[in-house]
């Protein structure tokens, strides 16, 4: 089953439908994978998972709907990377590292599975290989600013405030958030207290 997109982005075309749409899409969706279609499309699979976390949540439908996309396509990264963020909403980080892990397998230039299993390393207290993976997804998308503040943290964490400066760029950019902000003004005066104990 096709899904018209009117704008880009998954979350921008979520953004972009009323409850009623969505409803209706649902529905097209349940009734073209009724009893597991055999022209059914990873995509098919995909789509519906996104429609309910987005209007009509149900965890374990949507769980399912993305183990079985998996199966039929092991080298679509957004299934990879939306089955990481779920284990890491349930805060189980050893299953989201291995998703995450399938996502690289599946697409090694994509910044999403190597940010998503930064996160879950950083959860872990992993902070050596939390900062590999987001040195990577820097290096793939060198302007995102949640990356930038995810490695602020980590080197926060590390105890490593000078290089904790990132947060500066994420903080100027257009998609950081006031918590981001506070977090960078918070470093900035931990740095000077250390720095003037320091002499």
């Amino acid at each position: 089953m096709l899904v018209q997109t009117r704008l880009g982005t998954h979350t921008q075309f979520m953004e972009s439908l009323s409850p009623s749409e969505a409803r209706a899409y649902l529905k097209a969706f349940d009734r073209w994978l009724m009893g597991e279609n055999p022209r059914a499309t990873d995509q098919d699979y995909y789509w519906r998972s996104v429609l309910r976390g987005c209007f009509f949540p149900n965890r374990k439908r949507e769980e399912a709907d993305l183990k079985r996309a998996a199966t039929l396509a092991p080298d679509n990264v957004d299934v990879w990377v939306s089955l990481g963020h779920m284990a890491a909403e349930r805060k189980r980080w050893a299953e989201a590292v291995e998703y995450y892990e399938a996502g690289i397998a599946a697409m090694p230039d994509n910044f999403f599975p190597w940010y998503g299993r930064a996160m879950a390393y950083q959860a872990l207290g992993r902070y050596d290989e939390a900062l590999e993976d987001i040195n990577t997804a820097i290096a793939i998308h060198p302007d995102l600013a949640y990356g930038y503040e995810t490695r602020g943290r980590i080197h926060d964490e590390l105890g490593m405030l000078e290089k904790a400066a990132d947060l500066d760029f994420a903080a100027r950019c257009s998609a950081a958030t006031p918590s981001t902000q506070r977090y960078r003004d918070e470093l900035r005066r931990r740095l000077r207290r250390k720095r003037s104990l320091d002499w």
